[in-house]
């Protein structure tokens, strides 16, 4: 790829965060895709969102005057309006032929889905989040895995409730609205409910 072989000296600066978003991302697929590898093509959302969601978090830490999460917005801004056609799909769907995967290579895969891991990041706190990833990295090592969810049982330990990984992956369409509730000497102080679409 000749962008790899890019001079920062006579670069522009959209060939500098082409190139750091190419190498960020496929650096990532060294953990969801090569250390980790879904058995069927359902689970091929997690790899490119997460790749996705890397690229941008890697990005922000390697240069934060750029101001990454800013322009991911506008791309998830995107998804979101392919998803919020009639003719939508859900992140996550059944294969059954080869023909089935031509869908699964675009914003709803790559955007919606990072956006959708990095909500989960914002709600559980960085660390918590961190901690399920690296459960399901070291659980799943070298093999291939059906699970998709990435923080699987490490969830249980939080203390609060909310929305579980099937609301915003299983049904096609935005993450319904949400409302949280306080709950006073209350083990779970936090719960979150949905409305429906």
């Amino acid at each position: 790829m000749p962008d790899l072989l890019i001079d920062p000296a006579k670069a522009s600066l959209a060939e500098m965060k082409r190139v750091a978003k190419v190498v960020m991302h496929e650096i990532a697929h060294m953990w969801f895709g090569d250390l980790v590898t879904m058995e069927w093509w359902e689970g091929i959302w997690l790899n490119e969102a997460f790749a996705t969601f890397m690229e941008v978090m890697c990005q922000d830490a390697f240069r934060p005057q750029w101001k990454v999460w800013v322009s991911f917005g506008a791309e998830r801004d995107m998804a979101l309006q392919i998803d919020g056609l009639h003719a939508t799909r859900p992140i996550e769907f059944e294969v059954v032929s080869p023909d089935d995967t031509q869908g699964m290579f675009g914003r709803l895969t790559y955007e919606k889905g990072a956006g959708v891991l990095r909500m989960l990041e914002q709600y559980l706190g960085a660390e918590t989040y961190r901690d399920g990833i690296r459960h399901y990295l070291v659980k799943h090592s070298y093999a291939n895995t059906r699970n998709h969810r990435p923080l699987g049982r490490h969830r249980r330990g939080l203390r609060c409730t909310g929305p579980r990984r099937h609301e915003h992956v299983d049904p096609p369409g935005w993450l319904p609205a949400r409302h949280v509730e306080r709950r006073v000497h209350h083990p779970t102080p936090l719960r979150l409910r949905s409305d429906e679409r």
